[in-house]
């Protein structure tokens, strides 16, 4: 702690942070060893954790509804290839399992104001109700209708931010999450009719990576909507906590970290903002 305290005080009349060019190209192009703030890294760590923590319940001050499970809208459209045209209708699409994502990682870097996220877990399902009509083979009919379940295995999903300072302190913006990444898949369509010998599995595969693809595609643009507000909140929380002078004493190991956590949050506000002077002022009180 001491050594980040020197840091920025070596620093403090830095210019804000703003985001210039893609987020996840900045980061690549920087030397591993230029990149993160241990102590940093796991406050944002226990903060994205919390987060998916409670999709289950939502969070209703944040105005944020639960997220697992999931509720896609309702689809329809065309699919070919070489080998399949059929129609398929999928709806009450219903998707579980993310509330059981682990942080496995967070680096932030804070010369370049950028963190990145790394999470997985070992499945994930989709459920729901299905229509599909159509033909293989340019003429081998196939039809089907009922529930289809699709089981992705050992998942992964990477995200990206930006720090950014103004005038009401330190903030996150232009969240990314990347598509995810799985290692198998399940797929399932009950009473689903192949008249063409091997047709069947492919059928399953092709339309199960279509409902995939619509899936994850929501809940991202959700996820990432959400993330970033709570995110946001929360580190707005910890600088009124601080400036206003209310109580942060803890009991508990747990409690004692994340109070130290706080603290370091609110020496890189007053970094990123390039106020010294207010920085000087903080540890003579």
């Amino acid at each position: 702690m001491l050594f980040v305290i020197l840091v920025l005080f070596s620093v403090g009349q830095s210019s804000p942070i703003s985001p210039s060019r893609n987020v996840a190209d900045r980061w690549w192009s920087w030397p591993s060893g230029d990149r993160g703030d241990t102590e940093l890294d796991a406050f944002f760590k226990e903060l994205f954790q919390s987060f998916i923590d409670n999709l289950k319940e939502g969070f209703q001050n944040l105005e944020i509804p639960p997220m697992d499970p999931y509720l896609s809208r309702d689809r329809a459209g065309a699919l070919t290839d070489n080998i399949m045209d059929v129609f398929v209708d999928t709806s009450e699409t219903k998707s579980s399992g993310y509330s059981y994502f682990n942080i496995d990682s967070v680096d932030t870097n804070l010369d370049q104001g950028i963190l990145e996220l790394n999470m997985s877990l070992p499945s994930l399902r989709i459920l729901g109700d299905y229509y599909l009509d159509g033909t293989v083979y340019a003429g081998d009919p196939v039809f089907g209708f009922g529930t289809f379940t699709v089981q992705l295995h050992v998942v992964s999903c990477r995200g990206f931010a930006d720090f950014i300072s103004d005038e009401q302190g330190m903030k996150i913006s232009s969240m990314v999450l990347k598509p995810i990444q799985f290692e198998a898949l399940s797929p399932y369509f009950d009473n689903l009719m192949v008249s063409a010998p091997g047709a069947k599995d492919h059928v399953q595969l092709e339309v199960g990576m279509d409902v995939i693809s619509n899936v994850e595609s929501e809940v991202r643009q959700d996820m990432t909507i959400a993330l970033e507000k709570y995110v946001n909140e929360a580190l707005e929380a910890i600088e009124s906590e601080k400036f206003h002078g209310e109580d942060m004493s803890t009991t508990g190991g747990a409690q004692r970290y994340r109070a130290k956590s706080q603290l370091l949050i609110i020496l890189l506000l007053l970094y990123f903002r390039g106020r010294a002077d207010d920085l000087c002022g903080f540890f003579l009180l």
